[in-house]
């Protein structure tokens, strides 16, 4: 379960790690992504930034970083996103915190466009329900929007993708099955008020998890907890 005294106790772990590893030069700690009003944020999320020594083997820090990460705090998902070189790997914990580190140092073979990846296209949506939730808890009600907005796009284009149609750019979407269309139409919001936008990310998650558990069930047991727990009203807390 959620709660910011774990939220900051996991970040006061994290900052203990990079002190204690020599492979790593510098480390900057944050909650967010630069979100404003970051202080009144109860969900706000945890950023770390490490600066690794040039001689050391970046991949070999990132899994041990994830290792430890996954046995101290129980990871349920991860997201890699890549930048400038420099790779940022997203963990979704089982409690639905929302962990980026980012490793400062050449990512070797990272760049080339494979089209269409349903594994990070997981990863982000679970990410955009985080974004939505921790905007919501500061009334960032155009904020929460967009997200949830960008977490149903997800799901149109992983449905889209499984059911042999274009995922890109929701060219699959009229010719999803109609029941899929149907409970999507049922999961948007109809107002621009917390209960609405709690209740739109609730249904979404639904498909999102049920998505998965097409593809994947054993990723899709992992991931019903922290999206159960994602799913939890903002507006009553």
């Amino acid at each position: 379960m959620f709660t910011e005294a774990g939220r900051d106790a996991t970040r006061d772990d994290l900052v203990a790690w990079a002190d204690a590893d020599d492979r790593v030069i510098g480390a900057r700690s944050g909650r967010g992504r630069g979100r404003a009003r970051a202080s009144a944020d109860a969900w706000a999320d945890i950023e770390l930034a490490l600066q690794l020594a040039p001689d050391c083997d970046e991949p070999e820090v990132v899994a041990d970083w994830t290792a430890r990460i996954g046995g101290d705090h129980g990871t349920a998902d991860t997201l890699d996103l890549v930048s400038h070189s420099v790779r940022r790997r997203v963990f979704l914990l089982r409690s639905s915190l929302v962990v980026g580190v980012s490793f400062g140092s050449a990512v070797r073979g990272a760049a080339s466009d494979r089209g269409f990846d349903a594994d990070a296209e997981i990863g982000r949506a679970w990410l955009s329900a985080a974004e939505a939730r921790a905007a919501l808890s500061t009334g960032g009600l155009w904020r929460s929007t967009i997200q949830l907005d960008a977490l149903r796009d997800r799901i149109v284009a992983l449905s889209s993708d499984r059911h042999g149609l274009d995922p890109a750019g929701g060219r699959g979407a009229d010719d999803l099955p109609w029941q899929l269309r149907d409970a999507l139409r049922h999961a948007r919001a109809t107002a621009l008020t917390p209960p609405q936008l709690d209740g739109s990310r609730r249904r979404l998650l639904a498909l999102l998890l049920d998505e998965v558990r097409h593809r994947d069930p054993v990723r899709a047991d992992a991931l019903a907890e922290p999206l159960g727990s994602l799913s939890a009203d903002v507006a009553s807390r």
